[in-house]
């Protein structure tokens, strides 16, 4: 229990880091992170970029830990921009399918008495948060990366021999349940997943009702496969080049 609590509690610490980083954080008279918020807000971006070389000149900590825990840190900075995002400079005109989803669930919410699920923070994201290695980072050939890489954010010198075509790939999976009317919600972690057949609210009450997969109401980002292989100058002997795909 205790492990616990000091664990949350370092959680928090560090999103607050985090938040006061791109609050607060200023080059040359210019906060570029409220800059990116703010476009995202006004929706003529979708990207955010997040430097390590001004988190390391923020705090050195916060950098080495973003660097050796990577995945983990772009999950609490977008919760530190979802936070932190403004209200739009400009008047948005266009209505996309989420904005035409979300009013259809606020209706929902306020003609229901049943309990409905939260949405998922990553279905209503509309941008995708990424880190810059550090200008000083030295760039690895593909046989010195190892287990003990596993996690950490990386810097490859590799040939790319095959590129995929960009395919969607699912993010977060929305079910609908005809019978009382519900949405249920997936996060999806990986390249597969195992979809929900029964409705978990209708389970609660015994009830076995099927839920039917919404397409429209289901978030996919863009996927491609890339597939490197060593450079002949980092090749020595009679050794074979070494391939690594992502």
């Amino acid at each position: 229990m205790e492990a616990a609590q000091t664990e949350g509690s370092a959680y928090d610490q560090q999103f607050e880091i985090c938040k006061n980083f791109l609050a607060n954080f200023s080059r040359d008279d210019e906060h570029p992170y409220n800059r990116q918020m703010q476009e995202v807000s006004n929706r003529s971006s979708r990207r955010i970029e997040v430097s390590l070389d001004d988190i390391d000149e923020f705090n050195e900590d916060l950098a080495f830990a973003v660097s050796s825990n990577t995945k983990r840190y772009v999950e609490i900075f977008s919760k530190a921009v979802d936070d932190l995002l403004p209200d739009p400079t400009v008047e948005l005109l266009n209505e996309d399918v989420f904005d035409v989803l979300q009013k259809h669930r606020q209706t929902s919410i306020e003609n229901t008495d049943a309990q409905v699920p939260q949405l998922p923070a990553t279905l209503t994201r509309r941008y995708e948060l990424s880190f810059l290695p550090k200008s000083s980072n030295k760039s690895l050939p593909i046989r010195n990366i190892k287990a003990e890489h596993i996690g950490h954010l990386v810097t490859l010198r590799a040939m790319v021999t095959r590129v995929s075509d960009v395919k969607p790939l699912v993010s977060v999976v929305t079910y609908t349940c005809e019978p009382c009317g519900t949405e249920t919600y997936q996060e999806v972690t990986g390249k597969g997943f195992m979809p929900v057949a029964i409705c978990p609210m209708c389970q609660t009450q015994q009830q076995k009702n099927k839920v039917t997969m919404q397409t429209r109401g289901t978030k996919f980002v863009k996927f491609q496969e890339v597939k490197l292989q060593e450079l002949v100058s980092c090749i020595f002997g009679n050794l074979r080049a070494c391939r690594f795909r992502r």
